[in-house]
């Protein structure tokens, strides 16, 4: 009941549209999938309780073990605590619009609240989280089990692993900051400096040494593509995104060997006035020329494999057109950035390349410039 009306109550129905047409462009979940009331059963199905912000209070399922309910307990104190000291409605609304930067702080939220929960398991044995080596192996453990359910076995695996994210990656970011610092007494820390990106989560040396890369922007659309596309949202992909963009079309250790190369990116989802078709721009930074060159090979694979039917294939070194049953399909790397439009034409990719200081797909590739700093 409570999570029914959480979604009823939503203030973005707009924003969730536009979440569910993006997932579908990137091709994370199929097409007309009933995103809203598939999460509703997943979360009814999973949830052992919860911490609702608004009232202050957390709710623990009676139906499970006692022993399993002092966990969860131990896990919705550590919420209550957070929101008690840091109000975690608003220092989660800090980040907007920036959906990979929320994750980031997702991941700070279930992460310390996941270990804190293994280190209350952990208090007879001598030992705590930040005492052993690595937590991954352990955490994989116990979140699995839990999350062990048909519901989450039948999900879209961008689903799965976007549920399971703050947990797992955030329970080893959490480790790392507990070793890092003086334990628990300078965890509050990350509160006042939250992290950035979950590329901070999943690299944690990057949080700690204050690695991030500029913002990506994109050009203003409306004058480049007309009136007939209508924007639904701007935002950010992150790392961990990218690698749940490249696991749907590519092995998995491909996705997991190009996604640290991320280093910034924006993307665009636009819906057409009159087909309501979609139209998907994605802009990437990656962290070296010659990475970029490498990504382009995998995303070109990748895109031939997403479009099925392509004709008219057009490629060259670096660059990549063809016709789809959505509209065309272009992609192209030059130095250390790459971008693609799908569903759009080729006079609207010409036009958004030379609004982002690219010249025409015909003419040489600019030089490569200098790897950004820090990488």
């Amino acid at each position: 009941a409570y999570l029914v009306q959480e979604e009823k109550t939503d203030t973005r129905p707009a924003k969730r549209y536009a979440d569910e047409k993006a997932l579908e462009a990137f091709g994370l979940i199929p097409r007309g999938f009933d995103l809203d009331g598939f999460m509703v059963n997943l979360l009814t199905d999973q949830v052992a309780g919860y911490y609702d912000s608004k009232q202050g209070e957390f709710f623990i399922a009676d139906w499970i073990p006692v022993a399993d309910q002092r966990m969860v307990m131990a896990h919705e104190l550590t919420h209550a605590l957070q929101d008690q000291h840091f109000h975690i409605d608003s220092w989660l609304k800090a980040a907007r619009p920036n959906d990979d930067a929320a994750s980031a702080r997702e991941a700070v939220l279930e992460g310390s609240a996941t270990v804190s929960m293994i280190d209350y398991e952990l208090r007879g044995l001598g030992t705590s989280v930040r005492a052993m080596p690595d937590i991954s192996a352990l955490t994989q453990m116990a979140v699995g089990q839990a999350a062990a359910t048909p519901g989450l076995d039948k999900a879209p695996p961008y689903l799965r692993d976007s549920l399971l994210f703050p947990y797992l990656d955030g329970a080893v970011f959490t480790q790392h900051l507990l070793k890092a610092g003086d334990g628990w007494p300078d965890f509050y820390k990350v509160f006042s400096r939250p992290p950035l990106s979950t590329q901070q989560i999943m690299q944690p040396s990057y949080y700690l040494e204050g690695k991030a890369p500029p913002p990506v922007a994109l050009p203003p659309l409306g004058r480049l593509l007309g009136r007939d596309w209508k924007l639904l949202d701007e935002n950010v992909v992150g790392e961990f995104g990218l690698e749940e963009v490249l696991k749907q079309y590519l092995p998995a250790s491909e996705a997991t060997g190009f996604a640290p190369d991320w280093w910034g990116d924006r993307y665009a989802i636009l819906e057409n006035r009159k087909t309501k078709s979609s139209l998907l721009l994605f802009l990437l930074q990656l962290d070296s020329a010659s990475h970029a060159s490498a990504f382009f090979d995998a995303y070109k694979a990748l895109l031939l494999k997403k479009h099925g039917g392509a004709t008219g294939v057009v490629a060259a070194p670096e660059s990549l057109q063809f016709q789809s049953p959505d509209g065309g399909v272009y992609f192209e790397c030059r130095a250390a950035e790459c971008f693609s439009m799908e569903g759009g034409s080729h006079s609207a990719f010409q036009a958004v390349t030379r609004a982002i200081d690219w010249a025409p797909a015909s003419a040489p590739s600019r030089p490569s410039g200098p790897s950004p700093s820090g990488r």
